[in-house]
């Protein structure tokens, strides 16, 4: 028994011999995608639309970063000599270049609230508070900032005046808004600390 065994062994040996082919040597492919990941975004360079991404933004599949449209603000207190409506030379130079800058930026927007000091009848203080908001809109517009951009009001509606200028002077107070564009960032430990 024990020799039919070994004989019907041998023979499967043989037989699964017989069937077998030689296996031909492996050939090493080279490689022909880029594997890295140069920016460090999760995406590999073979498949990185936008090489180059900031570190921290949040991407798409193709390795680009999502954009981010925020609406900036700030605003600025113009003082107006004691029942003046126009500026000095060099303090209209000053606001010459400020209003410049801003028209520059992406869609800004001037919000001009005209404001007066409390002596004087309240339709004169009316009227000085409107011939100081039409010069600051002369000033703009000569700067070249799109007048459309341009809204008025006068003291006695305080809609948007910032608290902090609240109270009543010979001023003008106004509110700039202006987009900007950049990256959308993923949150981290350190955004809320960076935010202060």
């Amino acid at each position: 028994m024990r020799l039919l065994m070994t004989q019907c062994m041998l023979l499967s040996c043989l037989f699964l011999q017989g069937c077998a082919e030689t296996a031909e040597p492996f050939a090493v492919e080279p490689q022909t995608r880029d594997l890295l990941d140069s920016d460090i975004d999760g995406v590999i360079n073979a498949r990185d639309k936008c090489a180059g991404t900031s570190k921290g933004a949040i991407i798409d599949n193709d390795g680009c970063p999502s954009p981010e449209v925020t609406v900036k603000e700030d605003f600025r207190v113009i003082m107006f000599g004691f029942d003046k409506d126009t500026l000095e030379p060099e303090q209209a130079d000053k606001w010459r270049g400020i209003i410049e800058r801003l028209a520059q930026k992406q869609a800004p927007s001037l919000y001009l609230v005209g404001d007066t000091s409390v002596e004087g009848s309240e339709d004169y203080n009316h009227a000085l508070a409107k011939r100081r908001v039409d010069y600051i809109t002369q000033l703009a517009v000569e700067q070249g900032f799109p007048a459309n951009g341009i809204k008025e009001e006068v003291y006695f509606k305080q809609n948007h005046m910032p608290q902090a200028v609240s109270g009543r002077e010979h001023r003008l107070v106004a509110v700039a808004t202006w987009q900007e564009s950049g990256t959308a960032m993923m949150w981290n430990i350190y955004t809320s600390e960076r935010a202060k």
